[in-house]
């Protein structure tokens, strides 16, 4: 019930990536798109079909560089979406294992309490003694019970 410590951390640094590539591509689809208007101006002002199939190819370009940069967002919120269903996956196992290492302390209570009520109506000579290591059962689980809890208060 550790917590790595790097889930924070690890946000960030993918939050810090993602804002650089999303710097890049925008920057690179400037560039293309200042080229783009660039050669159209020039093919308009020299009446060049040179001109205009240099416009064709930066605009053939502007449109790779969209539907590339289209891809990769969607695959990277793919990702993140399945980053966050496995992230909710694990904390929800490791809710289960609590639930059961929990639900295995109260049983060892509950026995415990059954010696007890036992050894009280035995009233034998070790009844005494049977009765101290009960208790001392019930406060060993209940000490490492709480310590369970309170460890899986601090993972979230």
């Amino acid at each position: 019930m550790q917590s790595s410590g790097t889930s924070h951390s690890s946000t960030s640094t993918t939050e810090q990536n993602r804002f650089k590539a999303i710097l890049g591509a925008c920057i690179g689809g400037a560039v293309l798109l200042i080229l783009f208007i660039f050669a159209i101006i020039q093919a308009k002002n020299e009446e060049s079909v040179l001109g205009w199939i240099i416009a064709g190819i930066l605009l053939a370009w502007l449109g790779v560089a969209a539907y590339l940069a289209w891809g990769v967002m969607k695959q990277a919120n793919a990702s993140q979406k399945s980053f966050d269903e496995a992230s909710v996956i694990r904390r929800n196992e490791e809710n289960a294992l609590l639930d059961d290492k929990l639900a295995h302390s109260f049983k060892i209570v509950l026995v415990q309490s059954n010696v007890i009520k036992e050894q009280l109506a035995a009233n034998a000579s070790e009844s005494e003694a049977m009765i101290e290591r009960a208790l001392d059962t019930i406060d060993t689980t209940a000490s490492n019970g709480m310590s369970m809890i309170k460890d899986a208060k601090g993972d979230s």
